[in-house]
C-alpha cells in the first residue's frame, strides 16, 4: 500500500524543518554572543546625559589632562546649549569634545 503525499505538503514539510534549523542556528549564535559582549549601555538625549557627560569633562579637566582648544569650546557650548534646553545638540558637542581629548579622531 503506497500513501500518496501531496506537493505541496511535502514543501511545507521541508520549509517548516528549514525555518526550524534556520531559527536554531540563530537562537544558538545570538546565545554565543551575548556572552561575549558587556550589555550595551541605553543613552538618551536627556538633561540628565547633559550633566553626565559634562561631569566627564570636568573630571578629566581636574586630572590635569590638557584639553586641546577645540574642546573646550565645545565643552563650553555643550554646556550651554544643554542648560538652554538645546539638549541634542549639547550632547554632540559634549561627546565631540570628549573624543578629542581622548584623541578620537
Amino acid at each position: 500500500m503506497k500513501v500518496m503525499i501531496g506537493h505541496s505538503t511535502l514543501l511545507c514539510r521541508r520549509l517548516t524543518a528549514g525555518v526550524f534549523l534556520v531559527g536554531l542556528a540563530v537562537t544558538t549564535q545570538a546565545e554565543s554572543v551575548a556572552h561575549d559582549v558587556e550589555p550595551t549601555r541605553v543613552t538618551t538625549d536627556s538633561a540628565a546625559y547633559c550633566d553626565e557627560l559634562a561631569t566627564q569633562l570636568a573630571s578629566e579637566d581636574r586630572e590635569g589632562k590638557d584639553m586641546p582648544g577645540e574642546a573646550r569650546v565645545l565643552a563650553t557650548e555643550g554646556q550651554r546649549m544643554c542648560r538652554d534646553g538645546l539638549v541634542r545638540p549639547g550632547i554632540y558637542r559634549l561627546r565631540r569634545a570628549l573624543q578629542i581629548l581622548h584623541g578620537d579622531p
